[in-house]
């Protein structure tokens, strides 16, 4: 499996768990779209700012594929648990705003 192929299984397979986790668990969704989109923007500075020294700490003491699923899941999990979040909220708006 050549690193590529790798990178799009695990960005397949993060989108899983997260639309497994919106569907499961949708009492953490947040009540309105300022949430949605506070949550998606939160996540999306976590992931550039505190992502790289947490990704470069992990692969200092441990093995690339610990930093993968001890740092990079569940980041890119929650990254993309919220976009969901943000994206459902914005089409409930938009059917509002069309009626």
């Amino acid at each position: 499996m050549t690193p590529e192929t790798f990178g799009i299984a695990f960005l397949l397979g993060c989108g899983a768990i997260a639309l497994w986790a919106e569907a499961r668990f949708p009492r953490f969704a947040p009540d309105d779209l300022r949430r949605a989109v506070l949550r998606t923007a939160i996540a999306v500075g976590c992931a550039r700012i505190l992502f790289p020294p947490l990704w470069a700490a992990a692969i200092a003491k441990s093995s690339v594929l610990v930093a993968l699923f001890a740092v990079a899941l569940p980041c890119l999990t929650y990254l993309l648990v919220s976009t969901i979040w943000s994206i459902r909220h914005l089409q409930a708006a938009m059917r509002g705003a069309q009626r």
